[in-house]
């Protein structure tokens, strides 16, 4: 009888083990987060004129669960409080961080947004673009703004 509880016991810690590996490993859906702050520079552009953005903060928060889906949450000011953008098309390596999406209508003619963001992880480097295009019969609306600068962490995550 004593053989069979340690049996079981030894099958329970060898399960509990394979649950932890399972759920820390990028292979089952780890999600990875950070959140980073930073100065960006750049030009914001419209259909009337060009707005320089020199040395404005922002907060970027990212998680990222793969292997292909993320969301970005950008912050700050005017121009650069872009939101919330979900993206499909990522890359995510040791070096480098690339998130790009395009959304639109379903009929690609009322609006489009396209963005951008990279992140390299070793410098802290960010460059994003983020354009609108927004056109009906009688009305057309088109900026983009368009940043780099140098981050920081901001999150207790080892590294971003």
């Amino acid at each position: 009888m004593s053989n069979g509880k340690a049996s079981f016991k030894q099958n329970r810690q060898n399960l509990l083990l394979a649950g932890l590996l399972a759920l820390t490993s990028p292979v089952f859906g780890q999600t990875t987060s950070f959140v980073i702050e930073c100065n960006v520079s750049g030009q914001f552009i419209d259909l009337n004129a060009t707005t320089k953005i020199t040395n404005q903060p922002i907060t970027v928060g990212v998680d990222h669960t793969p292997p292909n889906d993320a969301s970005a949450k950008v912050e700050g000011s005017g121009y650069l409080n872009i939101g919330i953008i979900t993206f499909k098309n990522t890359s995510f390596s040791d070096e480098q961080i690339s998130l790009e999406v395009l959304t639109k209508t379903p009929d690609d003619q009322k609006y489009q947004k396209y963005t951008i963001i990279k992140i390299n992880r070793i410098t802290g480097f960010i460059e994003i673009l983020n354009s609108v295009l927004s056109f009906s019969q009688k009305n057309y609306f088109s900026d983009m703004t368009v940043v780099s600068g140098f981050c920081s962490k901001a999150s207790n995550k080892p590294k971003f």
